[in-house]
């Protein structure tokens, strides 16, 4: 197991040279991870650096990029406003995300959407867009594909192509995350019911990707709010993970508890 330092050292590295801007294994979340080091040690050693990066992030991301959550402009302006939220940083940056939500929107309002997925797909768009006053249509369009997507008729593809186990899993966990949205229990209803009935009479695709499988189950404790549960899955991404990034938060949310939730994130 790596120590906090040898981690740091790492996190620094790819700060200095990132091979992309984004929220995962990049420039946002070296950024994020530094914010969460000064705090955690009570110093200010990194915050040039740290604001340099995030000064660097922003001035080269644009609407016009990719809206991935995993390394796109949809991750970081998420993270961005959990900073904000969380006072680790204080930016106006109003414009960008008024711009961003209009992008979004019309990202998902788009006749066909084939990719369901949380990194790349219209989960993370949506999941983005929670955080944001266009919250409602955002989940309207979001639910109508999700839906949409289990008809072979309407996009002339067999479903079990497009929901391997992982993306059932974040549409499962995207569902419970907005089930508290009274206005659309009876679609959120339905599509669990969809969802249940399809895992029921196909054999799906099982996931080779156990490092998310991981995040996912940390995600869904954390909507669930159990914290035992968070506890024991951050002590296994510090032992297990490969991630210098999410292995160094997990450390400090395990030292010092009332460091935010970073998992809200991811």
């Amino acid at each position: 197991m790596n120590t906090i330092d040898d981690i740091l050292t790492q996190v620094e590295k790819m700060a200095s040279n990132p091979s992309v801007l984004g929220l995962k294994k990049g420039a946002m979340g070296a950024v994020l991870f530094l914010l969460y080091y000064q705090r955690f040690t009570k110093s200010e050693q990194y915050e040039e650096i740290t604001f340099d990066l995030l000064e660097n992030i922003l001035s080269k991301k644009s609407v016009n990029d990719s809206f991935d959550y995993a390394s796109g402009v949809s991750g970081i302006a998420r993270t961005l406003l959990f900073l904000i939220k969380e006072e680790f940083i204080d930016v106006d940056s109003r414009d960008f995300f008024d711009d961003l939500d209009k992008m979004v929107l019309s990202k998902l309002q788009s006749d066909i959407v084939i990719n369901f997925s949380h990194d790349t797909g219209i989960i993370g768009l949506c999941r983005y867009a929670l955080h944001r006053p266009v919250k409602m249509e955002a989940v309207h369009h979001t639910l109508y594909h999700l839906t949409k997507g289990f008809d072979k008729e309407m996009y002339g593809v067999d479903p079990v192509f497009l929901f391997p186990s992982e993306i059932l899993q974040d549409i499962k966990l995207f569902l419970l995350e907005i089930d508290n949205l009274k206005a659309i229990s009876e679609q959120i209803s339905t599509l669990n019911k969809t969802i249940e009935h399809f895992e029921g009479n196909h054999p799906i695709l099982a996931s080779n990707c156990p490092d998310y499988v991981i995040i996912q189950q940390i995600r869904e404790a954390g909507i669930r709010d159990d914290r035992q549960q968070i506890k024991c899955l951050l002590t296994a991404v510090v032992n297990r993970s490969t991630d210098p990034v999410l292995q160094g938060l997990s450390y400090m949310s395990l030292k010092k508890s009332s460091l935010p939730p970073w998992w809200k994130l991811f």
